[in-house]
């Protein structure tokens, strides 16, 4: 879990409320489990335990998440039990390993080579075989380095069903092991507008007269776009930092108060969709894969972001985008209840 990064954490809660409704009842986690960092180094691990499914989650670990002392940590892991409750498990992996009857590896760049280097317990090493799943994981670039691409086909071959988030790791899968993988929604679009609205219900009335930026590691030259792009649309500029010691939901509520979005963050972007937020995206270099495969889905033209330029998604019919969703989203709920429906 990295308490910096408010999609990361989003998605993870996501995926488990979706478990939930597949018929799991509870939901446990492990953060810096001492195993691990003997292991693999210094990290932040998810694992969420529900009655009878166990699910392994691994986030995203950037430079300044290693930097933060044990009382920052500490205060904002209390923030984040407060506003999404979670409960502990204190079990090894050898413990869960024979407790837990499938476990689940996702989403959010899991298997970027840059930030974990095909750490075994990504691939779920420690769980049985017949038990592994992997949920819209995401490999973070369209190719992998020569010197891993062994170490990924043995790991990959492991996991008995795997779905993957953009359609450049299902090329991966496919180029490594022969296997053809879906692609499926993120966590929290898979949840839908449903369930976030339930915890932070759209605004009534006209929006706020703010636009809300949100972005990690935003250029001056993308800053200076988006509070361009706000102040055009004669809204005052509301910026929101990330790792501000905001509880996640701060950005849900952000985005839901706001009457529009500028930001390179996929999940803001999500979120932005799920309000009905005009939003402008200003994607990073060689992230635009994530938003590609949704614009997809919704029908927007990419070409902007595939050129790695600046793109808006305002449509003049809403509720005719949210349908355009409708079908990935009941394709990828399949895949979660078939690979949980597989376990052996």
């Amino acid at each position: 879990m990295d308490f910096n990064n408010f999609g990361n954490r989003l998605q993870n809660f996501a995926l488990q409320e979706m478990v939930r409704r597949a018929g799991v009842a509870e939901v446990r986690t492990i953060v810096n489990s001492p195993q691990l960092h003997d292991a693999f180094g210094n990290g932040s691990y998810l694992r969420l335990k529900a009655e009878r499914i166990g699910l392994w989650m691994t986030a995203l670990q950037i430079a300044r998440s290693l930097r933060r002392s044990s009382a920052d940590a500490g205060e904002l892991s209390r923030i984040e039990n407060a506003v999404i409750p979670v409960r502990m498990f204190e079990g090894s992996l050898e413990q869960a390993s024979s407790q837990f009857d499938a476990f689940i590896v996702g989403s959010d760049q899991v298997w970027n080579p840059l930030y974990r280097f095909a750490s075994p317990v990504d691939f779920l090493s420690f769980a049985p075989p017949g038990r592994r799943i992997a949920y819209a994981a995401s490999f973070g670039h369209a190719s992998l380095p020569s010197w891993l691409r062994d170490t990924y086909a043995s790991g990959l071959t492991g996991i008995d069903a795997i779905s993957v988030r953009e359609p450049e790791g299902a090329l991966i899968v496919r180029e490594l092991t022969g296997r053809e993988v879906p692609v499926v929604l993120d966590p929290t679009l898979l949840a839908g507008p449903e369930m976030w609205h339930s915890l932070v219900p759209p605004k009534a009335g006209p929006a706020a007269g703010a636009g809300l930026v949100f972005g990690v590691g935003l250029s001056s030259q993308d800053q200076n776009v988006a509070e361009e792009s706000t102040r055009a649309r004669g809204l005052a500029v509301q910026h929101l930092p990330p790792g501000s010691g905001l509880s996640p939901l701060a950005l849900v509520e952000g985005i839901s108060a706001a009457a529009f979005v500028a930001t390179n963050s996929f999940h803001a972007f999500a979120f932005a969709v799920m309000y009905r937020k005009p939003v402008l995206v200003l994607p990073r270099e060689g992230m635009g894969g994530r938003f590609e495969a949704v614009l997809d889905v919704m029908g927007v033209d990419k070409t902007a972001c595939r050129a790695g330029r600046p793109f808006l998604v305002e449509p003049c019919d809403w509720e005719e985008l949210e349908a355009r969703l409708e079908p990935a989203r009941a394709a990828s709920w399949h895949f979660l209840i078939t690979a949980l429906g597989a376990v052996q």
